[in-house]
């Protein structure tokens, strides 16, 4: 096909493989091109935007993207922005980094229940006429039958996470586990618990950290360091709890970790083994339409609490990058020079950010001390750097 016609005479439809937030977020910003003529989203599970347990965080960079996508204001109606402090402590509960005073109005964070970021950003590609179809795609050729289309025509977007079917077809790379897993709950908050910081603690055994969520509800998580993915399939979920708690026992841990831990509903703890993904050749197909987005080709893990930021900026701009160019090549090509850079830099702070907070004895002890000696003046603005830094400094995501 010759690659200097228009877009159109291309390719007519796209279909995006996976429902979660980086492929939903896709299809209402491809809806909002008007380029194709059909956006649709298969989604394996059997309920698109089902409850999943967990608290989210959004950066500046996805909220200016959803603001565009007129999503925004529904997301603001049902969480509420980091207003107080953030820190890093240690066991005992002493400060080790804070930012600036300043920090929440340089850097808005909007904390919310992922089911809630996921159920709306489903409404709105309903509303934006995007046809969602609950069925597994085991194979690319599963596409045309499932979607009924073209897919001569058909811009593929593999946003099927981690273990993505649509990734096999350009690499045989696989997951990388990283030695360690989360185990989380979101939880009405206990009377005691102050709801205004959110915070991570660095335990003996791990990092545990605690974020407020819309009133009453607040999301704790803890890093477990690990050689398994999971704990015996043999264990209740009082077996899982109990082991839990006992992992966070112990004369130096904070008591309002255990609090929080002894507080929530044995049934409500989830646990998911932490993989990372490095896909080191392209996201794209050489005739550019198949392309990964998201976990597909950047799984990171969750350590700067960016991974559903970086799929929602990578949908806007592969949605932009086909906008600004006609030919699927040169689309797909421009969208991962700009997003391949922003997924790497995230990748390797949130892997130092680990390996901070899972020292043990004697250089966690060497770590602290060193963090909580550092004036304030100096600690303040070097945290804010960090986080920009991890940000993509003053990014603007492309006008759709």
């Amino acid at each position: 096909m010759n690659r200097t016609l228009p877009l159109r005479s291309k390719l007519e439809n796209v279909v995006i493989v996976g429902g979660g937030i980086g492929g939903l977020t896709a299809s209402i910003a491809f809806a909002k091109t008007n380029q194709l003529k059909k956006v649709t989203v298969i989604e394996g599970k059997p309920t698109v935007g089902s409850k999943q347990g967990s608290g989210i965080a959004l950066w500046r960079n996805s909220l200016r993207g959803l603001h565009q996508l007129n999503v925004k204001n529904d997301l603001e109606a049902k969480g509420r922005y980091l207003t107080g402090s953030m820190s890093y402590r240690n066991g005992k509960g002493t400060i080790l980094a804070v930012p600036p005073a300043q920090f929440p109005d340089n850097f808005p964070i909007l904390c919310l229940q992922r089911s809630d970021l996921h159920a709306t950003l489903l409404h709105h590609a309903e509303a934006n006429g995007v046809t969602i179809i609950n069925k597994r795609v085991s194979d690319l050729s599963d596409i045309s039958t499932i979607a009924d289309i073209d897919i001569q025509k058909t811009l593929v977007v593999g946003a099927d996470g981690i273990h993505s079917v649509v990734r096999r077809q350009l690499t045989a790379q696989t997951p990388i586990f990283m030695k360690y897993r989360y185990w989380r709950a979101t939880i009405p908050s206990p009377s005691s618990i102050d709801t205004n910081e959110a915070y991570e603690i660095w335990v003996d055994k791990g990092r545990f950290g605690f974020v407020p969520l819309k009133q009453p509800e607040v999301f704790w998580f803890y890093s477990e360091p690990c050689n398994e993915e999971y704990v015996s399939s043999e264990m209740t979920n009082d077996d899982k709890k109990r082991y839990l708690v006992g992992l966070l026992s112990g004369n130096n841990m904070n008591q309002t970790v255990r609090t929080l831990v002894e507080e929530t509903p044995a049934s409500q703890i989830l646990q998911t083994p932490i993989h990372k993904v490095v896909v080191k050749g392209n996201w794209c197909s050489s005739d550019g339409k198949i392309v990964l987005l998201g976990d597909a080709c950047h799984a990171t893990a969750p350590n700067l609490a960016q991974g559903a930021g970086l799929a929602i900026e990578d949908a806007i701009q592969l949605a932009g990058s086909f906008k600004l160019h006609s030919d699927p090549v040169a689309a797909s090509t421009h969208y991962q020079s700009i997003r391949k850079p922003r997924a790497r830099t995230v990748q390797t702070m949130a892997d130092a950010i680990a390996s901070l907070g899972h020292m043990r004895y004697p250089l966690a002890h060497i770590r602290d001390s060193i963090l909580s000696s550092c004036p304030q003046f100096i600690a303040g603005p070097v945290f804010e750097t960090a986080v920009s830094y991890s940000l993509g400094g003053d990014y603007t995501p492309p006008h759709l």
